[in-house]
């Protein structure tokens, strides 16, 4: 138990103010997962909140990495295949949790019915089509012998690669380069196009001899396979030829991660950013890219040659010398196992019952139910390509109707209005600087919960306009996967030109996906579906846990906003200067302590007794982050309380907790991880550091954790002999 001296801090507890009803009961059950109450909070407050879950056998058996966000990821998973098993009609009759209020079920129900379907459909053609590869043969056999054949002539071969790699780009593949279209940072009205390094998958390179083994090589196929070879016109490669095209697309992988690493090496500062069409075309005599982007965009963007679209010129430079040393072949090869490499990753084998299948009707042993591993892998594919329109169906069967999303709506507000209330009085801040401050926080802007831009998930007429020039070929799995990555480019590119709205939501916020989101160039907060779930928030739970789950959670995405990389924009998201040289020097002082705190910590990769140190200057954004979120869950709860001039009743079995002790037990308990012994899945270049080292700091750094869990000074959990000592910024 803990210490008794923390027991006499409590006012006594009597049974009028201890919650008996049902729905406690069950969150009372439901946080008793989590804890090891015998700890002592001052010693370990992770172990304290976390003990019952880390020496849980299904975690303890682990032989991978896990944590909290693991946890309501499946159980996502698990609600969106619950969601694409039923019908339209069983769905609305048995799975809704609440009333659907405010999402025009009745009025619109056609066309709901319509667009449940249609994502049903591409989750049952993941679900049911074979997947083979002879599907990729067509298309391997037009990059081959139209697009890009070795036979052209020599005045052909630019125009040639431009409409091969602007056909890659159509189809979301990396080539020689990525393409992206993303915000103007120079004009938030418009769109503009970036050519930038390629992403190097070096664990597909580990394996690409085998990928092109299996697809294009000769060995091991059927008679069908052959037969499908011969009629689409492309030769399989003998071992020999599968061989030399893996040796050289990992040479050509390893010259581009190379000029990579030295675009890396000079820093943003010290690249030059070429901002238009003209300045591209004239960067390169191999690349036709006049041609490359007439095949993406409308005409009437492409011919304007002062159009904005960017490329960073240190990189072309290297690009068109690599270019250069190559073959035609070798370009082609290149070209080809590219295109191989990333439809079998992506397209093709999810699951397969070839070679490199996992079995169809096992279950991941993750999920305590009979779902197939097949199952939660088109569920998740859905709700990813199709957050826009089953967002809206997991919305009302996890959250509720618009109500719900109301609630969570003024939780946000609240937090923010607590902040703005409290920021004037940052002690270190100048006027000047607090100004622009507080004007910056005002001017954020939040999202929660459910789109209601383009298209507006409550609306089911706007879905469907939305993915109206979208088809799902019931027949081929390949097929509708592929034409779903060339709609969603199609959309992006020809968005150039044309005015875009500046209220966004990421392409991140889907269901499965446990996030939340701080964009500097919207000055928004974006707090999806896939994290306002149990253990981060529930309706039914005490607001102290609601705070300390995703109260904080939001504090953390507001506090993004004044964190070293937020402070550099401005309130309309714009980069700029607005901060006064000392109250600069006074947040750089403020953030070295952060530095010095977390580079101090480490984890041991017990299998071999290295210790990985962890690079505070990296995870300083998000230790900013955490630490000036939980000051601002915690301040909104109290202001909370005293505005409704009452405590809320203390959960049963919990009696001896006060509710803001209970709070930081809410903040922890989402953020329990478990590393085993090699840290599988640990990547010590991650800006985030591990969360059992965010949670210890976060609550070191807090002189209100220590008051209200009485830690003696000096103990670990309050290790500090002053209060100036404690790293605080927020």
């Amino acid at each position: 138990m803990p210490p008794t001296n923390i027991l006499l801090q409590r006012a006594p507890i009597t049974t009028s103010n201890v919650c008996n009803t049902p729905d406690c009961f069950a969150t009372s059950a439901f946080v008793r997962q989590y804890v090891n109450l015998t700890i002592d909070p001052c010693s370990d407050f992770f172990e304290y909140s976390c003990g019952a879950w880390l020496n849980a056998p299904r975690i303890k058996e682990k032989d991978i990495s896990i944590d909290s966000f693991s946890d309501v990821s499946e159980n996502n998973v698990i609600s969106l295949v619950n969601i694409m098993e039923s019908s339209y009609d069983d769905f609305m009759s048995k799975q809704l949790k609440t009333n659907a209020d405010g999402f025009n079920v009745v009025e619109q129900a056609d066309t709901d019915r319509s667009n449940f379907q249609k994502t049903k459909d591409y989750y049952n053609i993941c679900l049911q089509s074979e997947r083979s590869i002879v599907d990729l043969y067509p298309e391997i056999a037009y990059i081959r012998n139209t697009l890009f054949s070795i036979n052209s002539t020599a005045d052909l071969i630019p125009k040639n690669l431009g409409h091969t790699l602007a056909y890659f780009t159509r189809h979301s593949i990396p080539s020689f380069f990525d393409a992206i279209v993303t915000r103007n940072d120079q004009n938030h009205d418009y769109n503009f196009a970036f050519i930038q390094n390629p992403t190097i998958g070096e664990e597909t390179v580990k394996i690409v001899e085998k990928i092109i083994s299996e697809t294009l090589g000769q060995q091991n196929k059927t008679q069908s396979e052959l037969n499908a070879s011969h009629s689409s016109n492309i030769q399989l490669w003998s071992q020999s030829e599968v061989k030399a095209a893996a040796n050289t697309y990992i040479d050509i992988q390893a010259q581009l991660k190379n000029i990579t690493d030295i675009i890396d090496a000079l820093g943003q500062e010290n690249v030059t950013i070429n901002r238009n069409i003209s300045a591209l075309v004239s960067s390169s005599s191999i690349i036709d890219w006049t041609t490359y982007i007439s095949d993406l965009v409308t005409p009437e963007f492409a011919t304007n040659l002062g159009n904005p679209f960017a490329s960073i010129q240190e990189y072309q430079q290297l690009l068109e010398k690599i270019l250069s040393s190559l073959t035609l072949k070798e370009v082609q090869d290149f070209l080809t196992v590219r295109y191989v490499v990333d439809r079998y990753t992506k397209a093709m084998f999810t699951f397969t019952t070839g070679p490199t299948a996992v079995n169809e009707t096992s279950t991941e042993d993750l999920f305590a139910t009979n779902i197939t591993r097949n199952q939660a892998l088109c569920a998740n594919e859905v709700g990813t390509k199709f957050y826009n329109s089953i967002g809206r169906f997991f919305a009302l069967k996890t959250i509720g109707g618009i109500n719900e999303k109301n609630e969570v709506d003024t939780l946000i507000h609240e937090l923010q209005t607590s902040w703005l209330n409290h920021l004037p009085a940052t002690p270190w801040l100048d006027a000047a600087t607090k100004a622009k401050a507080v004007e910056k926080i005002n001017a954020l802007k939040p999202r929660a919960v459910i789109n209601m831009i383009d298209p507006d998930w409550t609306n089911p007429s706007s879905i469907k306009t939305y993915f109206d020039n979208f088809t799902i070929d019931t027949t081929s799995y390949y097929k509708s996967a592929s034409d779903y990555y060339t709609w969603k480019a199609d959309r992006h590119w020809k968005s150039l030109g044309n005015k875009v709205s500046n209220e966004q939501w990421s392409d991140e916020g889907y269901a499965s996906y446990v996030n939340a989101f701080f964009d500097p160039q919207l000055n928004q907060v974006e707090i999806p579906e896939g994290i306002v779930q149990r253990i981060f928030y529930d309706n039914k739970f005490p607001k102290y846990l609601n705070y300390g789950g995703l109260g904080t959670v939001i504090g953390h995405e507001l506090t993004h906003a004044l964190d070293n990389t937020g402070r550099l924009y401005n309130s309309a998201g714009y980069k700029e200067n607005w901060w006064t040289p000392a109250s600069t020097e006074a947040f750089q002082n403020r953030s070295q302590c952060f530095v010095d705190q977390y580079s101090k910590d480490s984890i041991t990769n017990k299998s071999t007794g290295k210790k990985i140190q962890i690079d505070g200057m990296n995870t300083l954004g998000e230790n900013i982050a955490d630490s000036g979120g939980l000051t601002i869950a915690l301040t909104a709860y109290r202001e909370y309380i005293n505005q409704v001039q009452k405590q809320e009743p203390l959960m049963p079995g919990f009696e001896t907790l006060t509710q803001e002790q209970m709070f930081f037990i809410g903040y922890t308990i989402p953020r329990c991880n478990y590393f085993n012994e090699e840290l599988t899945g640990y990547d010590p270049e991650d800006e985030h550091a591990p969360w059992s080292i965010r949670v210890k700091n976060s609550l070191i750094n807090s002189a209100e954790f220590a008051k209200i869990f009485n830690c003696p000074a000096g103990s670990p959990m309050n290790p500090h002999k002053k209060e100036e000592d404690r790293c605080v910024i927020w």
